[in-house]
């Protein structure tokens, strides 16, 4: 088993997670092919290598159509976990860190986690 540590000490973002881990090594496709089985409808991924300081990366673009973006909350993450069509060692891994990230925004909001929701 492998392990990923990241230091995100000032901060990161769903976009940069992913450009990290294919830069790591994780297959594009299979993590598209993965998001598939979610049954969302109005986004797609785009990958390519740049340049960022002089140090090459992987960037990795989430582009969602503006019709397509709400906001979130935890209820409806979990809805959407467990109704689809992935593995449920995957379903359970995914709920957890949802479930950390929920706790994450509704104590930086001062809010109740079924209150929050997730804006990106």
């Amino acid at each position: 088993m492998r392990i990923a540590y990241f230091d995100c000490f000032s901060g990161t973002s769903g976009d940069m997670i992913l450009g990290a881990l294919v830069d790591a090594g994780a297959d594009f496709q299979a993590i598209e092919a993965g998001l598939k089985g979610l049954g969302l409808e109005g986004y797609g991924l785009t990958c390519r290598r740049v340049m960022r300081a002089g140090i090459a990366a992987t960037k990795v673009d989430v582009v969602v159509d503006e019709t397509a973006a709400e906001a979130r909350k935890w209820k409806d993450i979990k809805d959407i976990i467990e109704s689809s069509s992935l593995p449920e060692a995957i379903k359970e891994k995914a709920l957890a860190i949802f479930g950390i990230i929920f706790s994450a925004e509704a104590a930086v909001h001062a809010e109740p986690v079924d209150e929050v929701h997730l804006h990106e």
